[in-house]
């Protein structure tokens, strides 16, 4: 969730294989690969699309944390951003039903609504709390 916490877990990776590795004679080495930073919302862009969101009666779940990064944290480190997460699964789908990154996922076309108003709210909030030029 953060980029101090993730040098300080690999500094305890490193410490307990080396120490591991000894205890059993041997010698190991790890390569930590830092790829995408971690990805933080700006704060007022995600309260003002929160609020349309729940404006237009969608639920919005502000206690989900996820330890994604893609390049839109690289985006987030630049300039203010928003990653939503949108809901696609039916109520009943079965937990074995594709996911995001699967070739069949194929969420239904009643989502579309939904996933305009995130878009919509995330617009919003960032037009209403732009810096006035």
């Amino acid at each position: 969730m953060d980029d101090g916490d993730r040098r300080a877990a690999a500094e305890l990776i490193q410490e307990i294989v080396t120490h591991t590795a000894a205890a059993h004679g041997c010698a190991a080495r790890v390569r930590v690969e830092e790829m995408q930073p971690s990805l933080h919302n700006d704060p007022a862009l995600a309260l003002g699309a929160a609020h349309h969101l729940a404006d237009l009666g969608v639920p919005v779940d502000g206690t989900f944390r996820s330890f994604g990064a893609d390049d839109f944290s690289h985006y987030c480190h630049v300039t203010r951003g928003l990653m939503l997460f949108v809901g696609t699964a039916a109520r009943d789908a079965s937990p074995d039903a594709p996911g995001l990154h699967h070739p069949e996922f194929l969420p239904g076309d009643s989502l579309i609504g939904r996933v305009a108003d995130a878009y919509l709210a995330g617009y919003l909030a960032a037009c209403e709390s732009a810096p006035l030029a």
